[in-house]
């Protein structure tokens, strides 16, 4: 994602009482994702490309509300 910088790699972090393995975490100056705020912000990406191939069909996604 444009204006991210790679801090960690390959970390587990739990959110709202879920894992997610093998994430990346990254960080970033400016403005944060999901909200209107600025400042210093932190977040977590994971690639689901070879969970959707392995799993075509099963998947489910827990979309941002």
């Amino acid at each position: 994602m444009c204006g991210w910088k790679v801090i960690f790699t390959h970390v587990t972090v739990r959110l709202s009482g879920e894992s997610l393995r093998n994430a990346t975490e990254g960080h970033r100056d400016g403005a944060c994702t999901g909200s209107n705020t600025s400042g210093s912000c932190w977040n977590y990406f994971a690639n689901t490309s070879l969970v959707e191939k392995a799993h075509a069909g099963v998947l489910r996604v827990l979309a941002p509300r």
